[in-house]
């Protein structure tokens, strides 16, 4: 039979691979593709989103095919779309309206993708976070400039009793789980938010004057 002869270790023995050194550079934050689009106002569609009552826009999709919208030569042509939405009481509003060379549409470096620039992106991953402070200051400016008009009061009235109907349930949640508080505050402020708007459009909104009329009657 044969002996196996063990071996010591020595210092010739060690080997270190030798890896190349590759700069992979900043990596782009994972996206899915999307078309660029144009935001749009109705003025029967609001939400309140942290405290802050926003419309709800519409996106017309800058898409050749979709919408009505047209290419030619590779600029987009969305007259007929425009006016199709505005039939239906929608407005559109201007890429540039926070001012000449600003717009509210980004396009990630690297990426395909068309978000709003109150979405922060992140280098290498699909994780994003919302400027709710910015955005809100941008609402806050299409209001002043009569851009969005006020939200009437049917409109605040029914999201006064969907918010009313969500905290009362994350109360009755939080009675139990504790966790469910940090949900409770956040209702509680868009409550606040949407009845201190209902006050003030109920300042502003006067009554109509109307007089009684009796018609008359022929007698048979």
């Amino acid at each position: 039979m044969a002996i196996l002869k063990q071996t010591t270790t020595s210092a010739g023995d060690s080997f270190t691979p030798e890896i190349a050194k590759q700069d992979i550079g900043i990596q782009p934050p994972k996206l899915a593709p999307s078309p660029a689009f144009m935001l749009m106002f109705h003025p029967n569609r609001w939400k309140v989103v942290s405290g802050v009552i926003q419309p709800r826009f519409g996106r017309l999709k800058l898409q050749a095919g979709v919408n009505r919208v047209r290419e030619v030569k590779g600029r987009f042509v969305v007259g007929e779309a425009k006016a199709h939405y505005e039939r239906r009481g929608f407005q559109m509003i201007p890429f540039d309206v926070e001012g000449e060379g600003e717009s509210y549409l980004r396009k990630p470096e690297g990426t395909a993708a068309h978000v709003l620039k109150w979405k922060r992106t992140y280098s290498g991953t699909s994780a994003t976070t919302w400027d709710h402070e910015g955005y809100g200051e941008f609402i806050g400016l299409l209001r002043e400039k009569g851009i969005v008009t006020d939200p009437p009061l049917h409109i605040l009235q029914h999201l006064h009793n969907e918010v009313s109907d969500a905290l009362g349930k994350a109360q009755d949640l939080a009675r139990t789980n504790p966790s469910a508080l940090k949900r409770v505050d956040l209702y509680r402020a868009d409550l606040e938010a949407v009845e201190a708007e209902i006050e003030k459009q109920t300042k502003k909104t006067k009554p109509k004057k109307s007089k009684s009329i009796t018609p008359k009657i022929k007698a048979d």
